[in-house]
């Protein structure tokens, strides 16, 4: 496996992770999830770009999904 695709895993594991402990949190609320920012493009950097994730849900989160969300 070349770099590339070893950073495509990494991040796909790490989607996957995150999506999984939002949906965790957020349950029947999370009405979905979209990536954006340079994870959507090719000036993706593995090791410096962060990963921007937008979550939308319906109504307000409670403080306790506020607070662990953010762990």
């Amino acid at each position: 496996m070349n770099h590339d695709s070893d950073h495509a895993l990494s991040l796909r594991t790490y989607l996957h992770r995150v999506s999984q402990t939002i949906s965790n949190v957020v349950g029947d609320q999370l009405v979905a999830l979209y990536l954006h920012g340079s994870a959507t493009q090719r000036d993706f950097a593995p090791r410096a770009s962060d990963v921007d994730i937008l979550g939308v849900v319906t109504g307000s989160l409670r403080q306790s999904q506020h607070t662990e969300l953010i762990k």
